[in-house]
C-alpha cells in the first residue's frame, strides 16, 4: 500500500507540473487567436462585412509583429511566421474582394498556420515531460518503472 501511494503522490506531481507548464507557453494566447481566425472566415462565408475584416487583420498582424491589447506575442518561429506573412499576403490581395473561392483559399493557410503552432505546443508539451522525468530521475535514489509507466498513461 505504501509503494501505491508513492506512485500515485508522484503521477499527481507529474501531471500537475505537467499543467502548471502548459500554461506557461509563450504562444498559448496567440495559438487561440488564430484558430479564430478560422470562426472570422466561417462568418464571412455567411456574409462579408467591414468589422469581421478589420478583426481579422488586426489579428493576422498581431500574430505576426505582436499586439498587447489582443495579448499576442508574435512569433520568430520561422515555419509558423512564414505562413503568416504567407497568410497576410493572401489576405491583402483578396480582402477587397472577397468570395468562396478566396475565402476558401485563404481558410486553407490558416488552418496550416494552426496545425504548424498546435506542432509547437505539442513539441514544448513533450519537452517539459521530458525536463520533469529528468528532474525526477535526477532526485530519486533509485530508478523506478513503474512511474514511467504511469506517466505515459497521461
Amino acid at each position: 500500500m505504501k509503494t501505491f501511494t508513492k506512485h500515485l503522490t508522484l503521477t499527481a506531481l507529474l501531471t500537475t507540473s505537467i499543467f502548471a507548464s502548459s500554461s506557461n507557453y509563450l504562444l498559448l494566447n496567440d495559438m487561440k487567436l488564430v484558430k479564430e481566425e478560422r470562426v472570422i472566415l466561417e462568418k464571412m462565408t455567411k456574409g462579408v462585412n467591414e468589422e469581421n475584416k478589420k478583426k481579422f487583420s488586426k489579428i493576422l498582424n498581431g500574430l505576426i509583429h505582436s499586439d498587447s491589447s489582443l495579448n499576442l506575442k508574435g512569433t520568430e518561429i520561422t515555419d509558423i511566421r512564414a505562413k503568416l506573412v504567407e497568410i497576410k499576403k493572401l489576405w491583402n490581395s483578396e480582402k477587397d474582394t472577397l468570395d468562396s473561392s478566396s475565402l476558401n483559399e485563404i481558410e486553407t493557410e490558416v488552418n496550416q498556420a494552426v496545425e504548424l503552432y498546435t506542432k509547437s505546443y505539442n513539441r514544448y508539451l513533450q519537452k517539459q515531460k521530458i525536463s520533469t522525468l529528468v528532474t525526477q530521475h535526477m532526485n530519486q535514489t533509485e530508478p523506478n518503472s513503474q512511474v514511467l509507466a504511469l506517466y505515459e498513461k497521461f
